[in-house]
């Protein structure tokens, strides 16, 4: 048998401005540092006198939920996670995928940023844009990235620096052996090239932490 449980208010026109309040209260503590600015809450649907259902209930507490996240993490926002996508799916929903280079063509990702596909994160390190659109404008203090204001989403290949390395002029007045030509014997003088042995790993790098990086998408 199931139970059905009716509450019924009977509410004026102040009173309901209280229970909005005390909504918003509630709620307020819970993400209280998060920052966020809570919208109005529908509160039409509480008639005086009239039974108040788990369903209207919840469809505004859901409604205002979805504000809030809207809020916090604004789609478009990227969080690094030591979690898996399912995991991390199961804790924030599934308006959260991992930033693998995915087609989300239809989501307000898509809308919003004017790209149908995330950025591929895999294995990328993120570098903060010159100018994010603030009154601080462009960064101009020789720590800016020198490939000036590049679009959201672009990838950088790798690339070392213009730098000059100091080098020995080798050279002979009389006889002397050509390493490239062991045995044979130049005069005079002669520009001698060498190359060192490879050293180092397979990049350069930072110290870093493997993360997996998630894109909101909806």
């Amino acid at each position: 048998m199931g139970i059905h449980v009716e509450i019924r208010l009977d509410l004026n026109s102040s009173s309901k401005r209280w229970l909005k309040s005390a909504m918003v209260a509630a709620i307020s503590i819970a993400i209280i540092g998060v920052g966020v600015s809570i919208a109005a809450i529908d509160t039409s649907w509480v008639q005086s006198g009239q039974p108040v259902s788990a369903s209207n209930l919840k469809a505004n507490l859901d409604g205002l939920q979805a504000q809030i996240d809207a809020q916090a993490m604004p789609v478009g926002s990227i969080v690094p996670s030591l979690l898996m996508e399912p995991q991390f799916q199961a804790v924030a929903g599934n308006g959260w995928i991992l930033a693998d280079g995915r087609s989300v063509a239809g989501s307000a990702f898509a809308v919003t940023t004017g790209n149908a596909n995330v950025p591929d994160l895999r294995g990328m390190f993120l570098r903060g844009r010159n100018h994010g659109g603030s009154p601080a404008g462009a960064r101009a203090d020789g720590n800016e990235n020198p490939d000036g204001l590049l679009t959201l989403g672009n990838m950088q290949g790798d690339m070392i620096a213009s730098h000059a390395h100091g080098y020995i002029h080798a050279w002979a007045g009389g006889a002397m052996t050509d390493p490239s030509t062991p045995g044979q014997q130049t005069g005079g003088r002669r520009d001698i090239n060498h190359q060192s042995n490879p050293a180092g790993g397979n990049e350069t790098r930072p110290r870093n932490v493997t993360v997996n990086y998630f894109v909101r998408i909806n």
